[in-house]
């Protein structure tokens, strides 16, 4: 990483929104990997910056879908966040991020309790596809809602055409007696488990 590039990444980690904006005026690039696996400036912003931070990046030129290394885009990363995901996610919205992302709809249903539902409602409203199965763990938020007993998360995706019967796709060994299982039947293997 070029030095300048690591001083936006100390700025955008110590939120030090005067930093970001002079790592930037010496030539930072709100697009530079912040690791060699760790996706972009932007995406970094998304997770652990302010919403400030992250609308100086994006004015800057941040792409809002500029996948790096093994993290998922920025709008994935902002509904991981816990630290003002809404106006992050909506800075990305606006900014033309892909509602669908790689998993930015099963990490929106993982959010806990009422946050999970507002933040499946802005990336359905978004255009989100409700039964966009996830890369990895190949659950749909539906899924996830069923799992942790979220019934009006459930209501809402189903309310926005997603489908039970969606099949969950495992790809590892130890996974294969799931194979085939749709969120119909794990709601059923979770209401059963002590």
């Amino acid at each position: 990483m070029r030095d300048v590039d690591e001083k936006l990444h100390q700025a955008i980690r110590m939120k030090d929104l005067g930093a970001v904006g002079d790592a930037l005026a010496l030539g930072a690039s709100p697009d530079a990997a912040w690791s060699l696996s760790w996706g972009t400036m932007v995406a970094h912003a998304a997770m652990s910056g302010t919403a400030e931070v992250l609308a100086r990046l994006l004015k800057a030129g941040g792409s809002p879908d500029r996948i790096e290394g093994v993290l998922p885009a920025p709008l994935d990363m902002a509904m991981r966040s816990t630290l003002e995901w809404r106006a992050k996610a909506r800075l990305l919205l606006d900014a033309g991020a892909s509602p669908d992302g790689v998993s930015a709809l099963t990490n929106a249903a993982q959010k806990v309790d009422q946050h999970a539902v507002e933040a499946v409602k802005l990336l359905l409203d978004a255009g989100a596809d409700p039964d966009r199965v996830e890369p990895g763990s190949h659950w749909t938020a539906l899924t996830c809602a069923v799992c942790s007993e979220n019934a009006p998360l459930a209501a809402l995706l189903v309310d926005h055409g997603a489908r039970a019967d969606v099949p969950i796709r495992f790809d590892t060994v130890q996974a294969q007696l799931t194979r085939g299982m749709t969120a119909w039947h794990i709601g059923l293997a979770c209401a059963a488990w002590p």
